[in-house]
């Protein structure tokens, strides 16, 4: 068995004192910050009463898994872009502190810094030539390398604050490709105006071209509704909801038509981009369709008449209740159920109920009485009478044919 060998001792302190700092990042006691500092003897730079907090380097989905073989290559290069930083400061009158934000793994870069005095350019300047430092990644993805800036806080207490805002502003890399550095005055001038009712409306006319539209128009309603309205609104909540209606419109159409698509909806947190969202919609959709070619396509008002009993059917439902639960006129209903799928409503319950009824009797041996019951038929006669209509045997002799 082979001896262990450690990392190298000045690998383990570079990190001990890369954490030490990272803890005044999630603390907003300001006496116990400055305790913490004065006491572990952490050297801060920048001056604690007025100070600057910049973040930049590559998203999440690049960051790299050090181990002891890679570690000190990963720490000669963070050193590297100390200096520069450094220097960048040195060199504009300013001082301040760089290190790692190791809460996310991202191996984001974090200054925190202040003017000396007579500064020589102002802090979007020096965030500015943050941006530029090179972080080891290739040109065709340098749009995923961000740099955000908050200005002017003061106290212990705010590093914590500042820290918050500058992570969120570097997040909104989500929405779009930024080439400059991300502040609160560029937000404000980039942000379109948005609402949720906007969302909901551009989400009804996707889920009717769905319907009924070509796949080109789907697809364009998609980059309108994603690209346009929610990534220009630069807000999670607009996203969060767009992403939670196109999902029920995903499982209504996948519920609805018994399809059997394999992959699922990419959990928002996995999410790197909105991109990535608008293409899995696109793909899933068009499979939604293709597999679907030879089929009606019903309205989006049938689709919900139709899950509603497929989830329903073993309850004492009704067209009444139906169109009560959809907000729509009974008889009107009754004409377009009738019209896009060749079957009254109380017939298809019927039918549902018998698709149900036909698992149970294979699968089971559960009494009929009792399955006819499950199955939501009240009367046991009227369940085999209705049995015997789709199938030409009763339901005993249908279990005992398999």
């Amino acid at each position: 068995m082979s001896e262990k060998t450690l990392m190298k001792k000045e690998d383990s302190l570079w990190i001990a004192e890369n954490m030490l700092i990272n803890y005044c990042l999630w603390d907003e006691d300001a006496l116990m910050i400055e305790s913490f500092i004065k006491n572990l003897n952490i050297p801060i730079k920048f001056d604690p009463d007025h100070f600057h907090f910049c973040i930049f380097g590559p998203d999440k989905r690049f960051t790299q898994h050090w181990n002891k073989e890679t570690l000190s290559q990963g720490v000669d290069r963070t050193c590297h872009n100390y200096e520069q930083v450094q220097k960048i400061l040195h060199e504009a009158h300013y001082r301040g502190n760089c290190f790692l934000i190791k809460v996310d793994n991202t191996k984001k870069m974090a200054v925190i810094f202040s003017p000396m005095q007579d500064p020589l350019c102002t802090p979007l300047q020096i965030a500015e030539k943050f941006h530029q430092i090179p972080h080891g990644i290739k040109s065709s993805l340098m749009r995923y390398v961000t740099t955000s800036l908050v200005c002017d806080y003061h106290g212990y207490e705010s590093i914590h604050k500042a820290f918050q805002r500058a992570q969120q502003l570097n997040d909104l890399y989500f929405f779009r490709a930024f080439d400059t550095v991300i502040t609160e005055e560029l937000l404000k001038t980039i942000t379109f105006d948005c609402t949720l009712s906007a969302i909901d409306e551009n989400v009804r006319k996707l889920r009717n071209l769905i319907c009924e539209a070509s796949l080109a128009d789907i697809e364009n309603q998609i980059d309108t509704l994603f690209l346009t309205i929610v990534a220009n609104s630069y807000n999670y909540t607009y996203f969060e909801t767009a992403y939670a209606l196109c999902n029920v419109i995903i499982h209504l159409l996948i519920n609805v038509y018994d399809l059997d698509i394999a992959e699922e909806t990419p959990d928002m947190k996995a999410l790197y981009a909105i991109e990535d969202y608008v293409y899995y919609l696109k793909k899933t959709i068009a499979a939604i369709l293709s597999l679907i070619d030879k089929r009606n396509r019903y309205s989006y008002r049938i689709l919900a008449a139709i899950a509603f009993i497929k989830n329903n059917y073993q309850k004492d439902i009704s067209l009444q209740i139906i169109a009560e639960y959809l907000s729509i006129n009974s008889t009107s209903l009754s004409s377009d159920f009738n019209r896009e799928t060749g079957h009254s409503i109380s017939d298809f319950i019927s039918r549902c109920r018998i698709q149900a009824a036909e698992k149970m009797l294979l699968e089971t041996n559960e009494p009929i009485n009792l399955i006819a019951q499950k199955v939501g038929f009240t009367n046991p006669k009227y369940f085999s009478q209705i049995f015997r209509e789709i199938h030409q045997v009763s339901p005993l002799q249908y279990r005992k044919s398999f």
